[in-house]
């Protein structure tokens, strides 16, 4: 009778055993998926917020929310989960989770600050990034630029954050990322990065802005190749921007001493446009130029363009005769 008793019990201690060892009873040991939200006020998910999480039974990891603010990750036994992105205040600050209560650990984030990332094909950088900030004030309707831009850096992670009242003297400011102020040509090349991204017209106004993404999604400017000699009208041809987006295009130009000269009149939506040689400012192109690509579209009710590297082009200026007796001289301080 002893012998049985004594089966019974071992029986029953190596069940406790095995139960805690699968995670079965109170929930606080063995490994189960977590998983939740960070969204903004309007509703939509805020990408690239760190998550870090602690607890006894495990050692401390992080996880990073993707585009949609979603995330997930495995523990063990019962954590603490703290989100953190610069200039973001969360709700709560911190959440508790259990087996029992793994699902729906959402948050809230909110900001007093102009807070955005740079993120390379949607991932964050292996390094600082520095941005330039271009100050735009509206005098009697016209739009007026800073002469210089004044120059940030995220940190690691890629991430900003800006002060409105730092900048309460002016009427929108423009955050511009250049691929080459941060990586060396040769690794931009490698890379696929794009020339610039920039986020027009930003309000002074705590908000959250479109990620700036330096990966270039095959955007070229192919014809006309450096070294190239034109006339007008003039069928040329690009690679376009490989994202998911609604965009159009427009060719803009820098003369050889870096004056920049003016967006074409014309705009297209496909791989070829035919350029009449006519600037936005009612002049025409007679000069040696730099000519790139841009493409505009609108993300998060934000205007955004990015920009090709160029091409150095010369004109035939006999082709221009009649146009130029049509049209006024361009500015080459048009923006």
């Amino acid at each position: 009778m002893k012998r049985y008793l004594v089966l019974i019990l071992l029986v029953s201690l190596g069940s406790v055993f095995l139960s805690g060892c699968l995670g079965g009873g109170s929930g606080q040991t063995g490994v189960y998926q977590i998983s939740g939200q960070i969204t903004r006020d309007d509703g939509r998910g805020i990408p690239g917020v760190v998550l870090t999480i602690q607890g006894k039974a495990q050692s401390t990891k992080t996880v990073t929310t993707d585009e949609e603010g979603k995330w997930t990750t495995s523990v063990s036994g019962a954590v603490s989960v703290t989100p953190q992105r610069i200039g973001v205040d969360f709700v709560p600050k911190v959440r508790n989770v259990t087996k029992e209560s793994s699902k729906d650990v959402n948050f809230q984030g909110k900001t007093s600050m102009i807070v955005g990332r740079v993120v390379i094909e949607g991932q964050e950088p292996d390094r600082p990034i520095t941005l330039g900030l271009e100050g735009i004030r509206i005098i009697d309707g016209v739009y007026h630029y800073a002469d210089e831009d004044e120059f940030i850096e995220t940190d690691a992670l890629g991430h900003f954050a800006i002060a409105p009242e730092d900048y309460a003297h002016l009427d929108y400011v423009r955050v511009k990322a250049r691929s080459k102020d941060s990586y060396d040509p040769e690794l931009v090349n490698e890379m696929g990065l794009i020339s610039w991204f920039n986020v027009e017209h930003v309000p002074i106004e705590a908000r959250f802005l479109p990620d700036i993404d330096l990966y270039g999604y095959g955007f070229s400017l192919i014809t006309p190749e450096s070294g190239e000699t034109v006339s007008f009208p003039y069928l040329g041809e690009i690679s376009t921007y490989d994202r998911d987006v609604d965009l159009y295009y427009k060719l803009y130009f820098y003369a050889a001493d870096g004056t920049y000269l003016g967006y074409s009149a014309m705009s297209f939506l496909d791989e070829t446009y035919d350029f009449d040689g006519r600037l936005q400012t009612g002049g025409v192109l007679d000069r040696l130029a730099v000519w790139y690509i841009a493409g505009f579209f609108e993300q998060d009710d934000i205007s955004i363009s990015v920009n090709s590297y160029g091409n150095v082009v010369a004109c035939e200026e006999e082709e221009l005769t009649a146009l130029q007796s049509s049209s006024q001289t361009f500015d080459s301080n048009a923006r």
